[in-house]
């Protein structure tokens, strides 16, 4: 007899590679995504490749850094990634299907100590530009990006000839060396760095005039006037003088939300009628809703007895805000008598409560045991705050440890929070709450204190202990503090040390709130100490703080028409008007220029870029030190009348140091920030199959807060484009289409170019350029209406067996100096 398969076993076996076959469908899945990410990945590292290889390719002073009114940022990154919005916009590019998004951004750096820094964009030019570029696409809805950071070197940088070194030390103490000294040249903060650990410094400079300026943490800065020759090596050093210091104590408050301040189960009252009550504080600084109308509570008492549901009390709202430092009364009845005063309740238990009229459980009511009152957001029973007690053997929620009781709340027995961390007076809000039941309150028999309503004001002097709130300081020497816990019945206290002397801002914070003091004054040796109610965090923060100085050469305050210092991000500003400035920010990294668009023209602007700023913090910044100088203005143009935008001009001093560089606007014109006085060369930079005349022209700035016209330059030969799309069936075409550009009518079918050789060379010139996967070219070429340039676009197809070219053309097409000719556009 034949074995064969029973109905069963077949059933299980065709099971099981069902099994295999959708377990090896699920691999084949997951690889086929990860050979797609990784795909995505090498096409946005190409993409970041070949914009640097376009950048490097250009004149270097046409990579034009990038200004802070010109930086946007992407903002889906940690941290934000910024890039050039104006002079290299965002490119939107396709690619395998995929959209790309391609930003630049472009910096001034300098090597300082072996590092590679970054400086403000306005600085006189180092010979250095760092480029990053970062290439962004979607993943499963997840923004990824690939970024590249290269720096690029003007070949063409005058060598600096000169050298100022020294050593920076401490005039006092025994090992004087300072390292960390930040040595800057007032006139050309790219001309920078850092001591060494045994305080040297060393810095290549052109021969010029300068002010050096030197700066280290804890140190009054020193500046100096110095002249250095061609070729020469100067020694300067410098002995700091160190500032003397005292410091900063306080006990931080938090006040952000309502306490329950007082809870009484029963007291009867002259009439006999049984009263209960809840009390409840507002030692915030604004006026909450308790209710918009008699039935519509906002806010409202919650009661909980052990093992069993909550209650919400219903109400009658008698009175509808509860004002900054003002009592709240809930009460089952409309007037309370206790304690020799007579209250109003605010709002009332309606009679249709279970259990009314006293709901609140006392230990000779039936069923008591441990319980909890809330303080409840009615719409989401959030709570705002909650006090619970226990019994013998018995607890209940409550914050922290429940109140310690035997045998419940009993009549004539009131639970009362206290007003400081050891006391509980009248006259002072009972706000101390250090999340703990048993530590908040006392718990008194009979009653001594009265309840309070509405009508009721006392300011608090506590609230929450601010543990781990940071401290700071404006003075730009000490550290930032931590309040810590402390005490049997906690609070939270800080000491901020070796804070320099003198009158500064203090701001507290802790999450979102702070609290600012901007006259605390340090005196040597000494402790400015906060008193415990003067130290609450009430006002709600998302922002930091920027602070320093803004000197002139001479180190002095510039006290006519005060400097602005402005943070371009979220367009804020204050005044130097004595020199200092607090400056209030945006989180994270920001660009701080002190006289933005030398409003003050008779001072130059200067940036401190890459400033990171935490939340509710100070961050004290180098003084800007700013010297006078004059502008330079002229006019770029095509043929000497019309105007000819985005060329490039540098202004070189006399070592042929580029000072300054601007772009032409839209009519033509360019206007250098203020750079100091002396001898200038102007030239525009154009590109090498272009010329200008003149090719440069000198000027001189004699007087401060003078703007000075240099020349109108023509540009020769300049470069314009033609673009436009190439489409199929009405489709973009996305496998490319050459396109050829000439002034030659081509012949042939299709039109055929000549092939290269000597002659292409010295005849009529020929573009070429291929459409991209979105059916768009764009391509450079010379001005010319006369002759006329005519378009030739080929492309590619396979038929059956073999590859057919087919072409269109377009005819008389003129090209302006700096200008795009658009819609240039072929169909098949």
């Amino acid at each position: 007899m034949k074995k064969g398969f029973t109905l069963v076993e077949l059933m299980v076996a065709v099971a099981l590679m069902s099994i295999g076959i959708l377990a090896m469908g699920e691999s084949f899945s997951f690889i086929q995504r990860g050979i797609q990410a990784s795909k995505n990945k090498t096409i946005a590292a190409n993409l970041t490749q070949e914009k640097m290889q376009i950048l490097k390719q250009k004149n270097y002073y046409t990579i034009v850094p990038t200004g802070a009114a010109y930086t946007d940022y992407v903002e889906e990154f940690e941290p934000d990634i910024p890039y050039d919005a104006y002079f290299f916009p965002p490119e939107s590019l396709q690619e395998a299907g995929v959209n790309y998004t391609r930003y630049t951004y472009i910096q001034v750096v300098r090597e300082d100590s072996g590092e590679i820094v970054t400086l403000s964009p306005d600085v006189p030019d180092t010979g250095m530009r760092m480029i990053t570029v970062t290439a962004t696409w979607r993943e499963k809805g997840e923004l990824k990006k690939v970024q590249m950071s290269s720096v690029v070197s003007n070949p063409n940088t005058s060598m600096a000839t000169c050298a100022l070194n020294g050593k920076v030390t401490d005039s006092a103490w025994p090992y004087p060396e300072i390292e960390g000294a930040v040595i800057n040249m007032a006139e050309n903060q790219g001309y920078r760095d850092t001591t060494n650990s045994n305080g040297d410094y060393d810095i290549s400079v052109n021969p010029g005039n300068y002010t050096i300026n030197v700066t280290a943490p804890g140190y009054f800065q020193a500046l100096k006037s110095v002249s250095i020759l061609a070729s020469q090596t100067q020694t300067n050093d410098f002995s700091l003088v160190r500032k003397a210091t005292g410091s900063v104590t306080g006990t931080p408050w938090i006040r952000n939300h309502l306490v329950i301040g007082q809870i009484v189960g029963s007291s009867v009252n002259a009439y006999g009628f049984d009263q209960e009550w809840v009390e409840v504080y507002n030692p915030t600084t604004w006026t909450w809703t308790m209710a918009t109308g008699l039935n519509a509570g906002v806010i409202g008492i919650g009661y909980e007895l052990r093992n069993a549901a909550l209650q919400i009390i219903d109400m009658d709202y008698l009175t509808m805000d509860l004002e900054p430092s003002h009592y709240y009364l809930f009460a089952n009845t409309t007037t309370i008598m206790a304690d020799g005063v007579t209250r109003l309740a605010d709002a009332v238990y309606k009679n249709t409560n279970a259990n009314y009229p006293n709901i609140i459980k006392i230990n000779a009511d039936p069923g008591n045991d441990a319980a909890t009152v809330g303080l409840i957001w009615l719409a989401t029973l959030k709570v705002i705050d909650v006090v619970g007690w226990k019994t013998a053997g018995n607890s209940t929620g409550a914050e922290g440890d429940p109140i310690d009781q035997t045998i419940g709340l009993e009549a004539a027995e009131q639970f009362v929070r206290k007003s400081s961390y050891s006391s509980l007076s009248d006259g002072v809000g009972r706000a101390y709450d250090s999340n703990s039941n048993n530590k908040d309150f006392f718990v008194l028999k009979p009653l001594i204190y009265g309840p309070k309503n509405s009508a009721n004001h006392e300011n608090p002097i506590t609230g929450t202990p601010a543990n781990g709130a940071i401290v700071t300081c404006s003075d730009g020497l000490s550290d930032p503090a931590t309040a810590y816990l402390t005490g049997t019945w906690p609070y939270a206290q800080f000491q901020l040390t070796s804070v320099a002397t003198g009158t500064w801002s203090v701001i507290i914070t802790s999450g979102s709130y702070s609290f600012q003091h901007d006259t605390v004054t340090v005196t040597a040796g000494g402790t400015y100490a906060f008193a415990s109610s003067a130290t609450a965090l009430t006002n709600d923060i998302s922002w930091g703080f920027v602070n320093g100085r803004v000197l002139d050469g001479d180190g002095l305050a510039i006290s006519v028409n005060p400097i602005s210092v402005t943070n371009y991000e979220n367009n804020t500003a204050a005044d130097a008007a004595d020199g200092e400035y607090m400056l209030m920010v945006s989180t994270g990294y920001n660009t701080i220029t002190a006289n933005p668009g030398n409003a003050n023209s008779n001072y130059v602007e200067i940036s401190s870029q890459n400033v990171f700023v935490e939340t509710g913090q100070i961050t004290s910044l180098p003084d800007f030190i700013l010297w006078e100088g004059a502008r330079i203005t002229g006019f770029i143009t095509k043929d000497g009348v019309n105007p000819f935008p985005g060329i490039t001009v540098v202004i070189f001093d006399e070592g042929g140091a580029a000072s300054e560089q601007q772009v032409s606007g839209s009519d033509g014109r360019f206007m250098t920030n203020t750079v100091s006085t002396g001898n200038y060369s102007v030239t525009p930079m154009v590109d090498s199959r272009e010329s200008v005349v003149p090719s440069s022209y000198s000027v001189t700035l004699a007087s401060p807060g003078i703007t000075y016209f240099s020349s109108t330059f023509t540009v020769r030969n300049a470069m314009g484009s033609i673009s436009g799309t190439v489409t199929k069936n009405g489709e973009p075409i996305k496998t490319g289409v050459l396109i050829v550009v000439t002034t030659v009518t081509l012949s042939g079918n299709p039109p055929e170019p000549p092939d290269l050789s000597v002659d292409t060379l010295t005849g009529a010139p020929y573009y070429t350029t291929s459409s991209n996967e979105n059916g768009e070219y764009a391509i450079e070429v010379r001005q010319s209406t006369n002759p006329a340039y005519n378009v030739y676009a080929y492309y590619s197809a396979p038929v059956t067996e073999a590859c057919v070219i087919s072409s269109s053309g377009t005819i008389g097409v003129g090209v302006l100096a700096g200008e795009e000719t658009p819609n240039i556009d072929f169909e098949w």
